[in-house]
């Protein structure tokens, strides 16, 4: 079994922006990640709604309320995303956002910090998809 999950890569004058994930979240505590998430069971899965749950997951997770959802920039499949549940994967449609303003960030009680950075000086503790979302969005 599978759950499908958008992941944004938002950037702003010319960095991306990356979230630390809380130590209390189950799959990858206190690792770095694009703002997003899964989808509700049950819901259809059309360009359109994989749109609105991105943009619902950054507001979620960030106050971002206003983001221009560009192109999708990579698909990646993870197994073992959730590690109650050893025999789901997930299913990573990442697209490439930007912002009209510089924004407030205000992060959900899922995150614990918030950084801006250059795609040369990105954390060590990235995974494959991230490194292949952020090199695919900056050229």
């Amino acid at each position: 079994m599978f759950y499908l999950a958008t992941k944004a890569v938002v950037i702003h004058k010319g960095k991306v922006l990356l979230l630390r994930r809380s130590l209390r979240e189950i799959a990858m505590p206190s690792f770095w990640d694009f703002p997003g998430g899964r989808f509700k069971a049950g819901q259809p899965t059309t360009h359109t709604t994989l749109v609105k749950n991105l943009q619902r997951e950054v507001l979620e997770e960030t106050g971002i309320r206003k983001i221009k959802v560009d192109k999708r920039i990579h698909v990646d499949l993870l197994h073992h995303g959730i590690p109650s549940q050893l025999d789901v994967g997930l299913i990573f449609f990442v697209y490439n956002c930007d912002l009209k303003s510089s924004p407030i960030i205000q992060l959900s009680p899922e995150h614990t910090a918030y950084k801006w950075f250059s795609p040369k000086h990105l954390p060590k503790d990235l995974i494959r998809y991230q490194k292949q979302a952020i090199l695919a969005a900056f050229n």
